[in-house]
């Protein structure tokens, strides 16, 4: 049966003698959109008046004008600071495309597709890893499931992201929008990012908070203009506001422009691997000078 999404369409009737689509060029549709916009019919042999064999119509279904594009806006996803583009198989965080590797990927747009359920691990195996597969598939989704986390800043504990669910699956925590628009890549990165840096906390301080993305850093400054302490306390027990000591190292990912907020990864003490937001004046080159605004 044809996907009812597809019944507004223009059909093109293809006449040929074999039944093989492998003679005909589909161009303009993607794998699965191929396969269920083809159908095979072949006419009953009543119907001719010669002996030649029957002819396989081929019903391609062409799609209508701004069909692809509706297309590309559900092959968007937004959640949190990040935008996925599931046909491009890209993962994009406040406009910088972020590096993630096939099967993460393909993890990753499985779970989107069912936010809040239960992914099974069979399920996964099913989608991602065909049968005739010769791989170790438990380390192959455990590896994959760590390269993802890591992409996202996320942990196995106190997920934001990606749950755990011990011997049954995933799920996806976070709330997913759809048809979000791919951000324009930066062409050019500044050459302090990728450079690791020391944090340096105020005078009189020994830590520095660092909320991990910016709806985060939208609330706690909503609460330091309430002297709501009890609410900052909340968002450091809940690991949306991470208390960095001061010393350690970070790697920055990103400036942020004007705000004066960067986007850094934490390389040493608890929040190991976690990703974050930090003022500029809180990261110190290795020559002693603050980073240049």
């Amino acid at each position: 049966m044809i996907d009812p999404r597809l019944i507004n369409t223009r059909a093109m009737l293809v006449h040929a003698r074999s039944s093989s689509l492998s003679e005909f060029a589909l161009n303009g549709f993607a794998p699965e959109q191929r396969r269920q916009a083809t159908k095979k019919i072949v006419q009953p042999p009543s119907i001719y008046t010669t002996t030649e064999p029957p002819k396989t119509l081929l019903y391609f279904l062409a799609p209508v004008q701004g069909m692809d594009s509706q297309a590309n806006a559900t092959a968007t996803q937004k959640f949190s600071d990040f935008v996925v583009d599931s046909r491009a198989g890209e993962l994009f965080r406040r406009g910088k495309k972020i590096t993630l590797q096939h099967q993460p990927m393909q993890v990753l747009v499985a779970l989107l597709e069912k936010p809040g359920q239960i992914v099974t691990r069979e399920e996964l195996r099913q989608k991602i890893w065909s049968a005739d597969t010769f791989v170790d598939f438990e380390h192959s989704l455990n590896t994959a499931i760590k390269k993802l986390r890591l992409a996202l800043g996320d942990r196995a504990t106190n997920s934001k992201f990606v749950e755990t669910l011990p011997r049954r699956g995933y799920r996806f925590l976070a709330k997913v929008e759809a048809g979000a628009s791919v951000p324009a890549v930066r062409s050019a990165a500044s050459p302090m990012e990728g450079k690791v840096f020391t944090l340096v906390a105020e005078e009189g301080t020994e830590c520095v908070l660092a909320p991990v993305d910016g709806k985060s850093l939208e609330e706690w400054q909503r609460l330091l203009a309430l002297d709501d302490d009890v609410g900052v306390s909340m968002m450091i027990t809940e690991k949306r506001l991470l208390l960095l000591e001061a010393g350690k190292s970070v790697r920055l990912l990103a400036l942020e422009g004007s705000a004066g907020w960067c986007e850094v990864r934490v390389l040493e003490g608890e929040h190991y691997g976690r990703i974050a937001l930090l003022s500029r004046k809180s990261l110190k080159r290795e020559r002693g000078s603050k980073l240049d605004l």
